[in-house]
């Protein structure tokens, strides 16, 4: 049976807990950590880019990643991290739901 799960998070962490996110995500996302799996993640530098780091390494799964307007609206960060995994051909699917301002209601810009 397939797995599908969605990650998204706090934008900030402490040092502290940034540094304990590896043990965590070995022993929460090795569940997904399969090819029949399917994760879902935010764009946001925090949760969002550390778990897409971490499932990119760690798993086969095919990782989906949506922002709210479009990936050069993302922070630095998030957008590198976005475009690097992307040219890798580690996101299966990236979607640019091209809000006009962040709060505002999203419509469908460009589905990959």
């Amino acid at each position: 049976m397939p797995r599908h799960v969605t990650i998204t998070g706090a934008r900030a962490l402490a040092e502290q807990d940034a540094a304990r996110l590896d043990v965590v995500f070995a022993g929460y996302l090795n569940l997904f950590a399969r090819p029949d799996a399917h994760v879902y993640l935010g764009s946001a530098t925090g949760i969002d880019t550390l778990a897409l780091e971490w499932l990119a390494v760690h798993s086969p799964a095919a990782i989906s990643v949506v922002v709210p307007r479009t990936v050069a609206d993302q922070p630095d960060l998030a957008a590198e991290t976005i475009r690097t995994r992307r040219e890798r051909g580690r996101l299966t699917h990236v979607v640019e739901l091209g809000a006009d301002h962040l709060g505002a209601p999203a419509r469908l810009v460009v589905p990959l």
